[in-house]
């Protein structure tokens, strides 16, 4: 069984590893050089990289499916753009990025059109669920959902592949997702502030006992445990929270729906804000929290 996969970095490089591991052979491009330098240094028989995006598709046979793990916006649109020409009648292009779902449906609209098909698709799980298995959340077309689907069940967790609906209705749940993502790291980060004002607290010891049978107990808790444990990531990064396209997308969806949803908002007041104060406790540990998880970026200490 062969894939395409398109776009080599954090994610779309474990994505290939874990593909490969599953005994799927991977037809990989990345526009950075380094990126692919970087898949040829692992030496695997299972993975091939190609020179062109175009090329992807040309070493596949039909039914093809693409995967796409790059940034939203103008870089999907720019790579369906160059492998549309080669698709056919059947072909699945899969968007596994945070697609804003407006734009996720327009492109299923127009791929419609000339038969190939396009799925959104969302996950979750960070670094360490593209590399191990993630939950998936996929939407488009059910038969075409059934074509990708031995594909992506090898990238899933153990139930953790779901279809959930029309065009649009994976992004915009993924959307959702990260939103309630960024509420539960402030809601995190500030009671563990509070408890650092007593410094007779083994801080590190109370975030262990609630990994273990508290109903707190979390990934994202155990993030932050890995988080304060590494006082040498703690000490030399400054406060700033990157990030933030997608709950301010969350933000004017809930707001066309008249929801009230205030704990997003108080999350993305606090991440502009963290710019401002850089040596905020509270900003510092969801910085290094995002880094664990994601791979996010930091800023250090000038």
């Amino acid at each position: 069984m062969k894939v395409g996969l398109i776009g080599l970095g954090r994610m779309g490089y474990r994505m290939a590893l874990q593909l490969a591991e599953k005994g799927i052979r991977v037809i990989a491009y990345d526009i950075d050089k380094r990126s692919m330098d970087k898949i040829n240094e692992e030496r695997n028989n299972s993975i091939h990289v190609e020179s062109k995006c175009a090329m992807v598709v040309s070493s596949l046979s039909s039914p093809r499916i693409i995967l796409i793990s790059v940034p939203a916006g103008k870089t999907v649109d720019n790579i369906i753009r160059q492998i549309k020409p080669k698709l056919k009648k059947d072909d699945v292009v899969a968007d596994c990025g945070n697609s804003l779902y407006h734009d996720s449906q327009r492109r299923y609209k127009e791929l419609k059109l000339e038969g190939i098909a396009y799925l959104d698709v969302g996950m979750s799980g960070g670094l360490y669920g593209a590399r191990h298995g993630a939950s998936i959340m996929v939407s488009g077309d059910f038969q075409h959902f059934e074509t990708a689907r031995p594909i992506l069940e090898q990238l899933a967790c153990q139930n953790g592949l779901h279809y959930v609906g029309s065009s649009g209705r994976a992004h915009r749940a993924k959307i959702i997702h990260n939103s309630i993502e960024y509420g539960v790291m402030q809601a995190i980060a500030e009671g563990v502030e509070l408890l650092r004002m007593d410094k007779s607290t083994n801080l590190e010891a109370v975030i262990e006992a609630w990994c273990n049978g508290s109903i707190l107990s979390s990934t994202m808790i155990n993030y932050a445990v890995q988080a304060l444990k590494d006082h040498e990531l703690m000490e030399k990064i400054d406060g700033v929270i990157g990030g933030g396209e997608t709950g301010s997308w969350a933000l004017e969806e809930a707001e066309l729906y008249n929801v009230d949803f205030s704990t997003l908002k108080n999350a993305l007041d606090h991440r502009y804000k963290s710019k401002r104060n850089r040596k905020r406790f509270a900003y510092k540990l969801i910085a290094a929290i995002r880094n664990k998880f994601g791979g996010h970026e930091v800023v250090k200490h000038e």
